[in-house]
């Protein structure tokens, strides 16, 4: 029988040992990547979401309003708004939808009370909201991410006045 001399055979215990540290660097690397494109992709579509749900929030709440004459893109001191006038019980009110203080905001108030976009509801963060018409039936509405990143949306009105 032969004895090993010491450190003979060290390649017998190093190599395997070092293998095995090579596999555990790539898998924490590869663990560190995936998370990181996770969070990226998660934050993306995080803003992707502000701007597109309040595209479609302000979509369908034209459509909900959409009755000859009621739709209004109006300038109300610094604020741009799209303004929905609704009768209730005889009396008139008004749905404000605008951009303040870094978020989406809609304020219901009666149609004879001075609008302060302070009392709006907030809904959604968003840098900017744009309103116009593109034409006579055609509202063109765009959106502002907290990135800068736009979002446009065209809202056609079925109802016209006469």
């Amino acid at each position: 029988m032969k004895h090993r001399q010491p450190g003979e055979h060290t390649i017998d215990v190093l190599f395997p040992l070092a293998v095995f540290f090579a596999f555990a660097a790539s898998a924490v690397m590869a663990i560190l990547l995936a998370a990181n494109i996770y969070g990226s992709a998660v934050a993306g579509s995080e803003r992707m979401y502000n701007a597109s749900t309040a595209l479609s929030y302000i979509r369908e709440k034209v459509h909900q309003n959409d009755a000859a004459g009621t739709v209004q893109v109006e300038q109300l001191g610094d604020v741009s708004a799209l303004v929905m006038e609704q009768s209730y019980g005889g009396q008139e009110y008004c749905t404000y939808i605008y951009a303040w203080e870094g978020g989406l905001r809609e304020l219901f108030s009666r149609e004879d009370l001075a609008f302060d976009p302070n009392n709006g509801r907030y809904l959604l963060d968003i840098q900017g909201f744009f309103c116009q018409w593109a034409s006579d039936h055609l509202l063109e509405i765009r959106c502002v991410d907290q990135d800068g990143a736009e979002l446009k949306a065209c809202i056609g009105l079925l109802s016209v006045e006469e």
